[in-house]
């Protein structure tokens, strides 16, 4: 499972094994092991690509395909959407149309 989401991410950000390969700072081998499911994908890698490409770590594992995940950056005006084992998709947002998604979180923030 975890290598046909590294493919995923790959191919979807159009990138080369080899330009995946220097931005996770291992071999182009070490890509087509990980795609190839040959090599299983380490802690430290699989919080690199999680972080780099704004994939969940239970995306990224399959442990969560459905989820809906709206993420608001506290430092940009822009919601990023991870549904149902998709790639994050991320939209720049209008001032008034970020305060209306964040007042909406934080109503379910204060639910909990």
């Amino acid at each position: 499972m975890v290598q046909n989401k590294i493919t995923e991410i790959r191919t979807k950000n159009y990138l080369s094994k080899t330009e995946l390969a220097k931005i996770c700072d291992v071999t182009c081998s070490t890509v087509s092991m990980w795609e190839g499911g040959q090599r299983g994908l380490d802690v430290k890698h699989a919080k690199l690509l999680s972080k780099t490409f704004g994939v969940t770590l239970d995306w990224l594992f399959g442990l969560d395909e459905d989820a809906v995940q709206v993420r608001v950056p506290s430092n940009k005006k822009s919601v990023t959407i991870v549904e149902k084992g998709e790639m994050p998709k991320t939209v720049v947002l209008k001032d008034k149309q970020y305060e209306e998604i964040k007042a909406i979180l934080n109503k379910f923030e204060s639910k909990d």
